[in-house]
């Protein structure tokens, strides 16, 4: 009887021990449960403060052109017969040395000069048209004297001119009938005169060319602009602009899709053409979450770094970032994530 009783204790101490270890664990395993949590699924503590990162800002802006009117002038044909050839296209470029039409098979030379070709050149002519000849071929490439006398040398070039657009010609002297005047080196078809196959005579008109320099203007500068200096990109083509937004002369092949060329009038009657307006030089931006910017008003605002509340002007947002300016000097490191909402100083 004794044995048993023993053992019954025994065997209820073992018990107790064995649910006291239990319990023990129990607590341990509690106690340990937040360590053991998945990363998922484990609380992240809440940044105080987070870095901000500079980036180069061009400030670009859509914006609508206006391209001025620039000269023109109507150009005749120096022959007499059938138009065989016709390369004539509205806003197509015409240049000096080339040929754009032919009158009973035999292209016509277009030249610019600064005095039309008038007449016939030979050995020993001399005047005002010969030096605008000598001029304009010495710009093609020709090495003469520009001295107003047509010499061996200025009668040679001026045969080489012709067969290098496929004129066949012998002399002895230079023939006004092959060419045709051109008002400057590079001019833009405005109007198509004739057409193939038409009958020309001699003073015809050919066509109608624009010419000259041109300027643009912004129609409607946004009035947020980051300061500095500012270019219009119209496609490929970038032009400076002034404060204003007008740009200084620019040549006419700088922007032939702004120019209507069909249009007659002498004032600018062109249509708006859709551009970019943008800093010619990009300027530094630093990128900060919009809830960052405390006391903001239109513009301006301010974000707090070490507990200095830091003025800061806004100059454009994209992608969930807004980029701002500091007003004095270096932007700082890292900004508080909530800032405290303290007035601006």
């Amino acid at each position: 009887m004794m044995n048993r009783k023993r053992i019954g204790r025994s065997q209820f101490g073992l018990g107790a021990l064995a649910l006291a270890g239990a319990a023990a664990l129990g607590a341990v395993a509690v106690s340990l449960a937040p360590l053991l949590l998945p990363k998922s699924l484990q609380t992240v503590p809440t940044a105080q403060e987070i870095p901000i990162s500079a980036h180069a800002f061009y400030d670009e802006r859509p914006v609508e052109i206006t391209v001025s009117r620039s000269s023109s002038a109507t150009v005749t044909t120096p022959a007499s017969g059938l138009i065989t050839r016709y390369d004539c296209e509205v806003g197509a470029g015409i240049a000096s040395g080339s040929s754009f039409f032919a009158v009973d098979e035999g292209p016509v030379l277009a030249l610019a000069t600064e005095v039309p070709l008038w007449r016939d050149l030979a050995i020993g002519d001399t005047g005002a048209d010969v030096r605008s000849l000598q001029a304009e071929l010495n710009r093609l490439g020709y090495n003469l004297t520009v001295d107003g006398t047509v010499g061996r040398a200025t009668l040679r070039a001026a045969f080489q001119s012709l067969t290098a657009v496929g004129i066949e010609w012998e002399g002895p002297t230079f023939p006004v009938s092959r060419t045709v005047w051109l008002p400057t080196p590079k001019v833009s078809v405005r109007s198509c005169d004739t057409a193939l196959g038409a009958r020309v005579a001699d003073g015809d008109p050919i066509a109608t060319f624009s010419f000259g320099q041109q300027s643009i203007a912004v129609d409607e500068l946004p009035n947020d602009l980051v300061t500095g200096p500012r270019v219009v990109t119209i496609g490929a083509t970038t032009v400076p602009v002034d404060a204003a937004g007008k740009s200084g002369p620019i040549s006419l092949d700088l922007a032939p899709q702004a120019q209507d060329p069909t249009s007659t009038e002498e004032s600018s009657t062109v249509k708006p053409i859709a551009a970019t307006l943008s800093l010619a030089e990009p300027t530094e931006v630093s990128s900060v979450p919009p809830s960052t910017i405390v006391d903001l008003d239109r513009s301006h605002g301010c974000v707090e770094s070490n507990g200095d509340m830091i003025p800061v002007h806004v100059v454009g947002s994209q992608l969930g970032q807004t980029f701002v300016q500091f007003h004095k000097g270096k932007a700082p490191q890292k900004i508080r994530l909530h800032p405290s909402h303290r007035p601006c100083p």
